[in-house]
């Protein structure tokens, strides 16, 4: 099955403020923590279902080399791109988020 992938406008967001800032730590990390993003999300459009569900329908997917999961709903065909957050946040973060998009 193909999947089509869409990102909220706050997971967007998120990759481009870490991105930043790990290129503020050091040149060139920033790209390093893109394309781990970048991996990760590949590993969830070729076995979207490989990661069981956190809440109702919500997935996380942990991200090599770097503190973070992207959270992200599957619909049918749809993978949904909710956030990246780091490891050490609450799952209420996300949760609200979730929350927040459906309302």
């Amino acid at each position: 099955m193909n999947f089509r992938l869409e990102f909220t406008g706050e997971a967007r967001l998120d990759i481009q403020d870490f991105f930043n800032w790990y290129n503020l730590r050091k040149a060139g990390l920033g790209n390093d923590f893109v394309l781990c993003i970048e991996s990760a999300i590949n590993q969830i459009l070729r076995d979207p279902m490989h990661c069981s569900p956190q809440f109702k329908d919500v997935r996380r997917k942990l991200v090599k080399r770097f503190p973070f999961h992207i959270v992200y709903i599957l619909r049918d065909s749809l993978i949904l791109i909710i956030g990246v957050f780091h490891t050490s946040r609450a799952p209420e973060a996300w949760v609200k988020r979730v929350k927040r998009m459906r309302d």
